[in-house]
């Protein structure tokens, strides 16, 4: 096919400048990101994490317990490990690590398409272009505002950390593929190995790997057994890593499997619904939404059929073009088992629909596009690319500006989606540690009325309006919550607390050792708990709960005096 026109008159602009202006365009659209607060999980991963804050012993680092975000993911969890141990707890510094992860893999992604453009099985229609065309790509994934949660989110590193040792796998093999590099296949099996160790969407590589081999470099299934099995058993082997950290990490814990209340079926039906969404917003990436919370509810039928039949037939068209060895086959075929480890049919229950798991499989969806434009229409495509790419960058930096202001953040989430009681409580939250507790209760009562049947909302509106002063309310909503939920620990707890104020010190210790039987022990409940007795003249059963509070928290000055007046008590 006779080259277009723009292809041969383009300048013989060098690679290195490509890479220079993808640093430079990424970097300004993610500038203003940097002093993003830590929201949602990060106060748990990164925050409140005990095991990020020493790199000894690095067991501990490298195995946090499984409630931990980061649980079984010890190179991420080690990344953190990292910023804390240079700045501590300052957000700045783990937000340029997040950017230099990103543009990191921006590079390694420019280098994959050209380098793959290059090789003697592609088409001269692309190959004599490679450098500029793997620039419109990686330029416009890398400041694609799909993109934002997965950068400056700081806990979603695992997505982005994973994509770029993801990305190193693919780069390797293309550069040692053809003559089987020793050097190249040990850099590709041992980021392998560490994006098996980031996360766990990292057990598609193998296979990406090894269809990447028989589209664009193999001319038989034979040729890539012969000539590169060693290399794909290697890829392979690093599953047995893989799944001897997901058997350690219970990922129970964090929302994962079938006993979280939603079926295989109801979860394969929201998840078409999702990775429709995720397509659209590709293509017209507005609306987007930080947390699309749980719970949420299935597309009404007509929406659910018109969405398998859009995705069946992209599959269908995926797997005949790849049968065909196309690479619009090796493309559709990767964008479907990127996602299929969290897409598919195994649950995620405490976040079933998340932008960020789209940072890998939009680069296919880009690549995609931009070959099949180049093609058809490649005058117009050379002069919207550069459009587009002030356009997405324009997006991203707005983006970038919500996703740095907590309270509009969690506003915004909850305006699009007003039925998530997570973002509305995290937006309450927000709302006290910015000083303004009456609008935090005033938000979470909005949400009461409309979900009153809601043991959590009752919770989080009853703690809210403790801090204001109404403890009458607060008490009121808190047995409603214990009734609405009667394993509801936390709930039990505040219920304590409440009634602790009023003065009913019965009523509180009850309620209090009632949340410790439930598992829910704290130094502030044992302390409390032996305030309670100290009120009802038993001190000498007040004692062991202080001691309790002490072991709980060595350093807790005010258990420590309540413990030594007590026993002073008890000896009088």
């Amino acid at each position: 096919m006779r080259l277009p026109s723009w292809l041969t008159t383009w300048p013989a602009i060098p690679a290195s400048v490509y890479a220079v202006a993808i640093v430079v365009l990424t970097g300004g659209a993610y500038v203003n990101s940097l002093q993003a607060p830590f929201v949602l999980d990060d106060l748990t991963t990164i925050a409140a994490n005990p095991t990020i804050r020493s790199l000894s012993p690095l067991r501990d680092v490298l195995f946090p317990p499984g409630e931990i975000y980061s649980a079984g993911r010890p190179v991420l969890n080690l990344s953190f490990a990292l910023n804390y141990a240079i700045g501590g707890h300052v957000v700045g510094g783990y937000h340029v690590i997040n950017l230099v992860i990103h543009l990191a893999a921006a590079l390694v992604l420019f280098g994959v398409v050209r380098r793959t453009l290059e090789l003697p099985r592609g088409a001269e229609f692309f190959r004599a272009y490679a450098a500029p065309l793997a620039f419109a790509v990686a330029a416009l994934w890398a400041v694609h505002p799909l993109l934002t949660s997965a950068v400056t989110y700081v806990s979603q590193r695992a997505e982005s950390l994973m994509g770029l040792f993801y990305l190193i796998t693919l780069y390797a093999f293309v550069r040692g593929a053809e003559r089987v590099s020793a050097l190249w296949m040990g850099t590709g099996v041992a980021a392998c190995a560490l994006g098996m160790a980031t996360k766990e969407v990292m057990v598609s590589a193998p296979m990406v790997v090894l269809l990447f081999d028989r589209v664009f470099v193999a001319a038989s299934w034979r040729e890539v057994w012969e000539r590169r099995r060693l290399w794909h058993l290697a890829h392979a082997a690093t599953w047995v890593l893989l799944f001897a950290l997901i058997a350690g990490a219970r990922l129970g814990q964090r929302g994962v499997g079938f006993d979280h209340g939603l079926t295989w079926f109801r979860y394969l039906c929201l998840e078409s619904h999702a990775i429709t969404l995720y397509l659209l917003r590709c293509i017209w990436p507005v609306d987007l939404v930080f947390d699309y919370g749980a719970n949420l509810p299935l597309p009404g039928v007509p929406a659910l059929v018109g969405q398998f039949t859009l995705l069946g037939a992209l599959f269908a068209i995926s797997v005949r073009a790849l049968w065909r060895g196309t690479a619009a086959g090796f493309l559709g075929a990767a964008f479907f088992i990127l996602l299929a480890p969290t897409s598919s049919v195994v649950p995620l229950a405490g976040q079933p629909i998340a932008e960020s798991r789209m940072y890998l499989p939009l680069a296919t969806v880009v690549a995609a596009l931009i070959g099949g434009a180049t093609r058809r229409a490649p005058r117009l495509t050379a002069a919207i690319v550069p459009a587009a790419l002030a356009l997405l960058a324009m997006l991203t930096t707005q983006r970038n500006g919500l996703l740095s202001d907590a309270n509009a953040l969690w506003a915004d989430t909850v305006a699009k989606r007003p039925m998530n009681e997570r973002a509305v409580v995290e937006w309450s939250e927000s709302l006290k540690r910015t000083g303004r507790p009456g609008e935090a209760a005033e938000v979470l009562r909005a949400m009461h009325r409309r979900r009153p049947e809601s043991a959590e909302i009752c919770n989080n509106l009853a703690v809210a309006l403790l801090g204001i002063g109404d403890t009458g309310e607060a008490v009121r909503l808190l047995r409603e919550a214990v009734r609405l939920k009667p394993g509801y620990a936390a709930a039990f707890s505040n219920l304590g607390h409440a009634l602790h104020r009023t003065g009913d010190f019965a009523g509180a210790l009850e309620n209090f050792m009632h949340a410790v039987r439930l598992g829910y022990e704290t130094t502030d409940v044992r302390n409390l708990a032996g305030l309670c007795l100290v009120q009802l003249q038993r001190h000498a059963e007040a004692v062991p709960h202080f001691e309790r509070a002490l072991q709980l928290d060595p350093r807790n000055a005010e258990a420590r005096a309540n413990l030594e007046r007590t026993r002073a008590l008890v000896r009088q």
